[in-house]
C-alpha cells in the first residue's frame, strides 16, 4: 500500500480527454446535495430516474428509458447540487490522472440578475459525465470555488472515492 502512496506522489498529474459526454442543467429532480459514482446499467437507470422525477421518459411498457452508456467500457460521474440560485450546471473543466487517481474537476455555470432583492433565480443544478473506465485506484471531485470572474480557479475537494484491492 505505501508503494502506491509513494508512486502517486512521484508522479505528475496529466491532463486526460474531455468527458465523452456530459448532461448538466439547471433543474434536477434529486434536491439533496451529493456525488455518485455509476457503474451498472440498473444504477444508471434508477438515478435517471431519480433526477427526472415526474418528466422521466418511459417505454411503451412503462420501463424507464435513461439515455445508453457502455457500462464495459465507460462509468458515469454525477453532481447534484441541490437548491441554488442562478446556477445552469455543473461542467467539467478539466480531468487529471495522477499516479492511482484520477481527479474531474468540475466548475459551475453562474449567472448574474437583478431586480427586486436580487431578482435570483431559484434552481438546482446537476452535472452528469461519462468517462472511460480507467483501472484507477482513486477518484476525486473538485469544485472550483473562487468566485472572482477570470480569477484563477481553487479546487476544493468535494468527493472521494478509494478503491484499496
Amino acid at each position: 500500500m505505501l508503494h502506491l502512496v509513494a508512486f502517486a506522489l512521484l508522479t505528475t498529474a496529466e491532463e486526460m480527454p474531455p468527458p465523452v459526454v456530459q448532461w448538466y442543467g439547471a433543474e434536477s429532480a434529486i434536491r439533496e446535495p451529493g456525488y455518485h459514482i455509476v457503474e451498472s446499467a440498473e444504477a444508471w437507470r434508477d438515478l435517471w430516474a431519480r433526477h427526472r422525477g415526474d418528466e422521466v421518459e418511459r417505454a411503451e411498457q412503462g420501463w424507464v428509458q435513461p439515455p445508453e452508456v457502455d457500462f464495459e467500457r465507460y462509468q458515469v460521474v454525477a453532481c447534484f447540487s441541490g437548491p441554488s440560485w442562478n446556477a445552469n450546471g455543473e461542467r467539467v473543466v478539466s480531468i487529471l490522472e495522477d499516479g492511482v487517481t484520477i481527479h474531474i474537476r468540475y466548475d459551475t455555470i453562474t449567472y448574474q440578475t437583478s431586480g427586486i432583492d436580487g431578482g435570483g433565480v431559484r434552481c438546482a443544478p446537476y452535472g452528469m459525465w461519462v468517462i472511460p473506465k480507467t483501472g484507477k485506484v482513486n477518484l476525486v471531485i473538485e469544485e472550483n470555488t473562487q468566485g472572482l470572474i477570470g480569477g484563477e480557479p481553487i479546487w476544493t475537494e468535494r468527493h472521494r472515492r478509494n478503491r484499496f484491492w
